[in-house]
């Protein structure tokens, strides 16, 4: 089993080197050192036949000193790798062992215990043989140990990162009973010594919170059957099991055979934290948008801020567009009593009013050395814009940067708050739309009655009295008023079935749109006119309102494209969102194609001018666009959009 107390490596370059590591440099500086002396002295022999003294200094110092130079150089190359001291045992012993070979090699053949005929060296030449092959040797040995080094790496890479990782494992036998592997990250992890896991693998189930002991225990169990588990849980007593680790074991199996356990923990308390906090952050703004004004939404957010982001001085600054200020409208505890009274923001060299400017947020992490922030009670601060309807400041009286996580949680929050003002704002243009529908309505309510009873019943009397003076007169004049009552009469009807078909449709119904066509073709007086359908579509609509619809534009055209000569043939048909209504008349000049919806507009004497007016307001009442264009063969032709086509 590898220790869980295993001593801690350099991984890093820059650190102090090994005793290997030195004994490598120390060598090889003295084979340097004595090489160079060598070729000083001139005891290396060199051909005579070189021409120079330099070049024979040259290359004496090269074969004597030169091996040793490289194995230095390459030393420092593997420093600056960061070339971890396990290996460095390999490059150093290979490297000490090549310079005793080398050395040993060379004595074995000058000095007698060799060959029978020794190599014939003269005496005050051995030391300096002795040196050269000492130094070939040990840079054969440095390569060597160079390349088994690296290959040794690549072997205990695994367990090295077992052993120097941030997660913990652990193996055990499936019955329990042996823990055949701990690291050292299971003690900085769960607070436990390691020892105590390898005298009793369930040892971990005491360093966990009481209330996630008994799913530890049942896990456990689970792996003892062969089943992957994992879960959240708390541990470490020393931290208060404030500490979340995320914990998932499996069985390992070995050719079908089930013989150990694997465990691997890992602390996931600032994910857990974080998501918490995105929790928090989620049931706020549930609150905020429950606000129903300005203020409410203030003060919702600035404790939102102080219970999300951990930050106690929150202000929400509004602007006024009367007075061009931004106006603290709520603000916490810890804000209130920093700064009382709290100011208001007029110019722009104030941190919160350029931010309101630019709408660019800003994070200060000393707001006293900021343009505009030398009084400020704050020390480190983010000040976020609300769009155009203020700031949102939030900050402590210390210094030191603000978290990461709480400038970016801070802008969601500022986000949020910004639509719950528009939220707010919206409702109340929309309830003041309502307001004004209604007053709208209770006019037109009014309107309703007054044409329905107090024009109709002097109409009456009028027309009552005419008859009387129709019986004891005979006048042209008599005919001209009740020509005027008849149209009076029509007027009143018109304008009743205008206000009554504005009304917004509450339950349409579904029909086909043929049959429908047909029937109200048989309730208004065409004589010759011929009538086409063209659909067999079923549309969405209120029956009745639509009725009016068809007759309105069946009068038109009726009225408007029958000649003497020729009746009118009016076309019904299914257009890809609706339906159009087509006549082969003489059709409708393009410059009057827009007036035609106006109420009053007519080109007859005796007409109303509120046919088509009510055409357009029962289509508009739909929901529906109403436009009219030139048919196919010439005529008028009304286009009906935006149906609900089936």
């Amino acid at each position: 089993m590898v220790s869980a107390r295993a001593s801690r490596r350099r991984s890093q370059g820059g650190d102090r080197p090994s005793p290997f590591e030195l004994c490598v440099y120390v060598v090889a500086g003295l084979h340097v050192l004595a090489g160079g002396y060598i070729a000083a002295t001139g005891r290396l022999p060199v051909d005579p036949g070189i021409s120079g003294p330099r070049v024979r200094l040259l290359l004496a110092a090269g074969v004597s000193a030169g091996p040793s130079v490289l194995v230095l150089l390459g030393a420092l190359g593997l420093r600056r790798t960061a070339y971890p001291d396990p290996d460095w045992r390999h490059v150093g012993g290979w490297y000490l062992a090549g310079v005793g070979v080398g050395i040993a090699t060379l004595a074995w053949l000058v000095v007698g215990t060799g060959p029978a005929d020794p190599v014939p060296v003269p005496g005050e030449l051995r030391a300096t043989w002795l040196v050269v092959a000492g130094g070939l040797g040990g840079a054969s040995g440095f390569v060597l140990g160079a390349w088994r080094g690296r290959a040794a790496r690549s072997r205990h890479a695994p367990a090295r990162l077992l052993a120097t990782g941030d997660q913990a494992a652990w193996l055990f036998d499936p019955e329990h009973s042996e823990t055949l592997y701990v690291n050292p990250a299971y003690e900085r992890l769960f607070g436990q010594d390691t020892e105590e896991l390898v005298d009793d693998p369930r040892a971990v189930i005491e360093v966990v919170h009481p209330d996630d002991r008994e799913a530890l225990r049942d896990g456990f169990d689970r792996l003892a059957d062969g089943d992957p588990v994992e879960f959240e849980l708390r541990a470490n007593p020393d931290d208060g099991f404030g500490r979340w680790v995320w914990l998932s074991g499996w069985p390992v199996t070995d050719g079908g055979d089930r013989d150990t356990v694997a465990c691997v923990a890992r602390d996931v308390t600032s994910r857990r934290t974080h998501r918490e906090r995105l929790v928090r952050l989620h049931d706020a703004t549930r609150e905020l948008f429950r606000a129903e004004t300005e203020e409410e939404a203030a003060r919702k957010a600035t404790d939102a801020a102080e219970e999300v982001l951990g930050l106690r001085l929150n202000t929400i600054w509004l602007h006024d567009d009367e007075r061009d200020e931004l106006i603290s409208t709520a603000a916490s505890a810890a804000a209130e009593a920093a700064s009382r009274p709290l100011p208001r923001f007029k110019t722009g060299t104030r941190l919160a009013r350029e931010v309101y400017e630019s709408g660019e947020p800003q994070v200060f992490n000393e707001v006293r050395v900021a343009p505009g922030g030398p009084n400020a009670p704050t020390r480190s601060e983010m000040v976020l814009p609300l769009g155009e309807y203020g700031v949102f400041m939030a900050g402590s009286t210390t210094t030191g940067p603000l978290e990461n996580w709480q400038v970016s949680l801070g802008k969601v929050l500022a986000a949020n708050v910004e639509v719950a003002l528009a939220r707010i704002e919206g409702t109340r243009e929309l309830e003041e739309s309502r307001r004004a529908l209604e007053r709208r309505n209770e006019r037109l309510d009014e309107f309703t009655s007054v044409v329905s009873h107090d024009l109709r019943n002097p109409l009456a009397v009028a027309r009552g009295h005419l008859d009387l003076v129709g019986e004891e007169c005979d006048h042209e004049s008599v005919e001209t008023i009740d020509s005027a009552l008849d149209r009076m009469g029509t007027l009143i009807d018109d304008l009743l079935t205008l206000a009554r078909e504005g009304e917004a449709i509450d339950e349409p119904q579904s029909f086909d749109l043929g049959d429908h066509v047909r029937d109200c073709w048989a309730g208004v007086e065409t004589g010759e006119a011929r009538l086409a359908v063209e659909t067999d579509t079923t549309i969405e609509a209120d029956p009745s309102r639509l009725t009016q619809l068809f007759e309105n534009l069946f009068r038109n055209a009726v009225e408007h494209g029958t000649t003497a000569d020729d009746p009118v043939t009016v076309t019904v048909g299914s257009l890809p969102r609706g339906f159009y209504v087509e006549d082969d008349g003489p059709g409708i000049p393009p410059d009057d194609r827009e007036s035609v919806f106006e109420a009053g507009y007519t080109t007859e004497r005796e007409g109303t001018g509120f046919g088509l007016s009510i055409v357009q307001t029962i289509a508009e009442a739909h929901g529906w666009d109403i436009e009219v264009t030139e048919g196919s063969g010439g005529g008028a032709r009304f286009e009906v959009t935006g149906v609900t086509v089936y």
